[in-house]
């Protein structure tokens, strides 16, 4: 679904309030190398209201001398342990 994340999200709109699903991973190429680059703030528009939080990056490939080119991130629901913890 690269480049469609957004839509992705907002079309699980409802598993997501539910807690149907159980971590989110999303890899984002921020590049242009596809037609629609991703974005930190497509995915984080969707999971942040609803509590969702930014868990871990890993993979990340700088392209030196330009921006960053893509990264991966895992995203945990509320409630989730040590989530409580970080929101103090």
């Amino acid at each position: 679904m690269q480049g469609h994340e957004a839509a992705c999200l907002a079309g699980a709109q409802n598993l997501l309030r539910q807690g149907a699903i159980g971590a989110i991973q999303v890899e984002i190429i921020t590049a242009p190398f596809y037609a629609k680059p991703g974005s930190f703030l497509d995915v984080e528009r969707h999971l942040i209201p609803l509590g969702w939080r930014l868990a871990t990056l890993f993979d990340v490939f700088p392209d030196l001398g330009a921006p960053l080119f893509q990264l991966d991130a895992i995203y945990l629901p509320p409630g989730n342990p040590g989530q409580d913890a970080q929101d103090d």
